[in-house]
């Protein structure tokens, strides 16, 4: 008897472990934003074989150039440039 009652609670366990996962519904998750930083990313060609990317800092309002020295492989600045001026 005792054996049954055992088998039967452990049964209804199962039964309510897998009712229990499948209906609960995943927690939605938002992505972390980097504290109100702007980015605005343009690519560019500077010379027939050479690509370069503009990115202008919306907040400090600073414009960069840069692109891939293919022979060190590294990023290379080629200007920075402070807008403010250009926006008003």
């Amino acid at each position: 008897m005792r054996k049954t009652i055992v088998a039967a609670l452990l049964c209804v366990n199962l039964v309510l472990l897998g009712l229990l996962l499948l209906l609960s519904s995943p927690q939605a998750v938002q992505a972390q934003g980097f504290g109100g930083v702007d980015y605005i990313m343009v690519p560019g060609k500077i010379r027939d074989s050479v690509h370069a990317v503009y990115i202008l800092d919306v907040n400090s309002q600073a414009l960069v150039a840069i692109y891939v020295d293919k022979t060190s492989k590294d990023l290379t600045l080629i200007a920075k440039r402070n807008v403010k001026g250009d926006f008003q």
